[in-house]
């Protein structure tokens, strides 16, 4: 069952040392990127903060507000651009 995996780990992150707390999100990105394209590494790492806006939403019940809506429909713009960005004929010089 899932939820009781997710209590498992909460539970053991709550009775984590400080840096324990610390190095474990930190290097999450970095080892995530390791086994995908350059070019792919920004995009994953902007689009980390949609996906933490919405599993916010799912498990601790955060209301999504106008600026956190707006704010990712930007951001989502920001990566369409960079990921087109070869494909858009005003981006080729």
């Amino acid at each position: 069952d899932i939820s009781s995996k997710v209590d498992y780990y909460l539970k053991q992150w709550r009775n984590a040392d400080e840096d324990e707390t610390y190095v474990i999100p930190a290097n999450c990105p970095r080892f995530g990127t390791r086994f995908v394209d350059v070019s792919a590494g920004p995009i994953l790492e902007s689009a980390g903060y949609v996906f933490v806006a919405i599993l916010g939403y799912i498990f601790l019940k955060e209301k999504f507000t106008k600026k956190k809506i707006i704010g990712m429909v930007v951001l989502l713009c920001g990566i369409a651009l960079f990921a087109l960005g070869g494909y858009l004929p005003f981006f080729n010089s």
